[in-house]
């Protein structure tokens, strides 16, 4: 595995950078979206569950808005939320949000795509 702690500066810069590209809003905010959604992976992994799920939260709410409720990117940060919530022993909150990211990637991905098989 990487050094998660070297990342942390790495993903700051990538984002700062992201920023001052000169490309169509739209593209700016899904390239600086996904960045944002990698950096709450990092922080996960670095043990700063509160950090990392307030991230997600944020990717999420954003992620609904550009993709849709039901769009793939969605429903991955949805799991990776349910996942920190979990690392967090939230596990009810886990579970819940777990259970309606799976509903909805059946729906989307079908029921024999492996991210849907329990």
């Amino acid at each position: 595995m990487g050094d998660y702690y070297k990342s942390d500066a790495h993903f700051k810069r990538a984002i700062a950078i992201s920023k001052s590209l000169p490309e169509s809003a739209k593209d700016v905010e899904k390239k600086l979206l996904c960045l944002k959604c990698n950096y709450a992976g990092v922080l996960s992994r670095q043990g700063k569950y509160s950090d990392a799920a307030e991230l997600f939260r944020s990717c999420l709410e954003k992620e609904k808005v550009l993709y849709g409720e039901n769009g793939i990117n969605t429903l991955n940060t949805m799991t990776n939320l349910a996942g920190t919530l979990n690392l967090m022993s939230r596990y009810d909150e886990a579970v819940e949000l777990l259970a309606v990211a799976i509903e909805k990637k059946k729906i989307v991905l079908g029921p024999e795509d492996a991210a849907t098989i329990k």
